[in-house]
């Protein structure tokens, strides 16, 4: 029995705590949810709703609400009411404002508004003392309100594919950040971002204008990704190898003709991608990097592989695809999962 047909009966409708709708082509949600009197979670997504027209005491008690891939063009007045409300997807409607009054949702600890056609957000987000979660990429915000900075319980931050051409000061305010999200904006300048949260573990910075890094360093020990691919870079400061606990470092797709030496100390690394450079040839250093389990190096100038390559045992993936190669060592062929590209 679906849950569209469970709703035809007040008995059954009166038990559900969970309903699903999602992948059907629903233009209003179901009359029978006035009966839900017990709903604790909505997964509405991929419809083609356009409001919410339902019993507020049906919805009043919900946890979770999941609207995402509708034909929202503004926040339905219904969820003001959400008291409890602790999980909220608008992602991928036709919004483009959100009201004040989400911040009076004092439950809230995740929200999600990406790929819509936001070009703020409300001051007012200040309030929500208990976000733990943002979510607000694929828009077209050109900076973020400055009271962000006061949500000190902030964990993770989307704000990839907007307009962001600087690095919006809240962001150096927000201590409690573990995941940093600002790929695809248009940043040249990362100084923005010092001091950085000393927790922060993610840190994605690609697909932007970055033709430096600042001397000072914006990461700390926490440190285990740090993504720089799609950028203008030729050079990066040496306290980038200071960052002892990176476990994945991505230069893609910059200006680098040799790997740089400040990340030779970096031996504990088990990801290292350098694709689509001008690199010619493999550092000696790098044959100390035993952690290594996959090394992207392809689209570059690498003429030859040294023999020494061999002795990364830990490898599963060595990418050396769209490279001048006229010959591989002998025992590269006897990496354990090896997948090797030329």
């Amino acid at each position: 029995m679906s849950y569209l047909d469970a709703l035809q009966d007040p008995r059954l409708a009166a038990r559900l705590v969970w309903i699903d709708l999602a992948d059907n082509q629903l233009t209003r949600l179901p009359h029978g949810l006035a009966h839900a009197g017990q709903l604790s979670r909505l997964d509405a997504p991929r419809n083609a709703l356009t409001d919410l027209a339902a019993p507020s005491d049906a919805m009043r008690d919900l946890v979770r609400l999941d609207l995402s891939d509708n034909r929202l063009e503004h926040v339905p007045e219904l969820i003001r009411g959400m008291k409890n409300l602790r999980s909220l997807s608008l992602a991928g409607n036709d919004l483009t404002e959100l009201p004040d009054w989400l911040a009076d949702l004092p439950q809230l600890r995740m929200l999600d508004v990406c790929r819509n056609s936001l070009t703020r957000l409300p001051e007012a987000f200040g309030a929500l003392s208990g976000l733990r979660r943002l979510h607000v990429a694929g828009n077209l915000l050109e900076t973020l309100p400055n009271a962000l900075g006061e949500l000190g319980d902030l964990a993770q931050l989307i704000a990839s594919d907007n307009r962001l051409a600087t690095v919006p000061g809240c962001v150096s305010r927000l201590g409690g950040l573990v995941s940093l999200d600002l790929a695809g904006n248009t940043l040249e300048a990362v100084e923005g971002l010092i001091p950085l949260a000393e927790n922060l573990q993610w840190l994605d910075l690609s697909r932007n204008r970055l033709g430096t890094l600042p001397p000072e360093p914006f990461g700390g020990a926490a440190l285990t990704s740090l993504i720089l691919a799609s950028n203008r870079l030729e050079r990066i400061p040496d306290w980038v190898g200071a960052l002892t606990g990176l476990s994945l470092l991505d230069l893609g797709d910059n200006r680098f003709d040799r790997l740089p030496s400040a990340i030779s100390p970096l031996r504990q690394l088990n990801v290292l991608g350098f694709a689509g450079n001008t690199v010619s040839e493999l550092p000696p250093w790098l044959a100390e990097f035993h952690a290594l389990t996959k090394l992207y190096a392809g689209r570059n100038l690498l003429t030859r592989v040294p023999d020494w390559i061999s002795g990364l045992f830990g490898l599963t993936r060595l990418d050396l695809a769209g490279n001048p190669l006229t010959r591989l060592p002998e025992r590269v062929g006897e990496f354990r999962y090896t997948q090797i590209g030329m």
